[in-house]
């Protein structure tokens, strides 16, 4: 049975999407990504489908002639293919807005992967109206995938509206046993090391925060900020005038899990600023358990109430002020106490997350493919 998944940007820095086709590979279904890379240069499967045209993930209305470019693209695709058997795994509103009514029309069973709330990254008119869309499109979808229980309700859904699984995003798993067992031992003494490795955004996140706290606190804390985004150039000019912060770029991700095991404590804000923040399912929220660093996040956010709850991290209200009234006070002896209980968590109830939830989607998506005649995923060999 062939899986046509369906992203709009390129698979290189898309963990999620990367694993989800090696699930669905471990299962003996083939695979077929079909990607809007957006310029970004990297290898993709020789059978893979690429819309090239360059856009700009970010830059909203900006890329409105290059977002009808990409519908028309899979319009004109899955019209060409209609008479193909496969399942379209599809996701988030930017793919579905196509993918999910073309489904329905040419009878093909449709997987609705949310990654975010597309609506809730939006403002102004249009963002109820798309808000409306989206949640006609996720009732239409033969199983909706979420990363958090607390999606439920951004979607507005109740019981009995669709096949709902959630799958956590979590991190890969060999990477991150091989990230721990190949950590350094952190100094006895010296500042404190900070590591933030993501998408560099420039609203929302924090990431402003860093300079600021790398200036008021030269000799407590250093900090390294890894990835790319709207604030390279920030962070490139500020990194050449501060000794205490190292800006390394883009990281593949075994790389970026090396840096972050060899850090103090990991730094990872979601603002209350974005409606998406309080239901935000980030990767840290697990990284953060598996490497045994302690995390600073924001109170309100998911990652924030479990850190407080299990006294895995540091909470601050999403204001400078609060966010330096801890680092004023960060001892490394207690971050050591702090990261030793996130391991523990992981190890005794989080490590096999993920595979479970797998397990369950396939369950739920054999139920699907009975019901449209269709052959059954095979459970992955023991």
């Amino acid at each position: 049975m062939e899986v046509i998944l369906v992203r709009s940007c390129h698979l290189r820095g898309d963990s999620r999407s990367i694993k989800m086709i090696a699930d669905y590979v471990a299962r003996d279904f083939r695979v077929t990504p079909l990607v809007w890379t957006r310029g970004v240069d990297g290898d993709l499967p020789s059978h893979a489908v690429a819309f090239r045209r360059r856009g700009l993930q970010g830059k909203k209305f900006h890329n409105v002639y290059y977002f009808l470019r990409w519908h028309i693209f899979l319009f004109w695709f899955l019209i060409r293919n209609a008479n193909r058997r496969f399942i379209l795994h599809t996701v988030d509103f930017d793919t579905a807005l196509v993918t999910v009514p073309m489904a329905r029309l040419f009878g093909k069973s449709v997987v609705y992967d949310g990654f975010d709330h597309f609506a809730s990254s939006r403002e102004g008119a249009f963002a109820s109206l798309f808000d409306k869309v989206e949640r006609f499109l996720v009732r239409q979808a033969d199983i909706l995938i979420l990363p958090d229980e607390t999606r439920v309700d951004q979607y507005g859904l109740k019981k009995g509206d669709v096949r709902i699984c959630v799958i956590a995003n979590m991190p890969d798993m060999a990477q991150l046993e091989v990230a721990y067992g190949k950590g350094e031992a952190t100094p006895e003494v010296g500042p404190i090391h900070i590591v933030y490795v993501g998408t560099l955004e420039a609203k929302h996140r924090g990431l402003e925060f860093i300079p600021r706290l790398c200036e008021a606190f030269p000799g407590r804390v250093r900090f390294t900020v890894g990835g790319n985004g709207a604030l390279d150039s920030f962070f490139d000019g500020h990194a050449a005038r501060l000794p205490n912060l190292r800006y390394i770029g883009y990281q593949p991700y075994k790389d970026a899990l090396r840096v972050m095991m060899n850090s103090d404590v990991l730094y990872g804000p979601y603002l209350l600023s974005s409606k998406n923040h309080p239901f935000a399912a980030p990767n840290k929220m697990f990284e953060h358990l598996a490497l045994g660093r302690p995390l600073i996040t924001t109170e309100g956010t998911p990652p924030g109430r479990f850190a407080q709850e299990n006294g895995t991290g540091y909470i601050f209200d999403g204001s400078y002020e609060s966010l330096n009234a801890i680092v004023s006070t960060l001892v490394r002896s207690d971050a050591r106490s702090r990261g030793d209980l996130a391991r523990k968590l992981w190890l005794e109830r989080y490590s096999h997350l993920r595979e479970d939830q797998v397990a369950a989607f396939f369950g739920e998506l054999d139920i699907v493919l009975k019901r449209y005649g269709q052959a059954q995923s095979r459970p992955v060999p023991p």
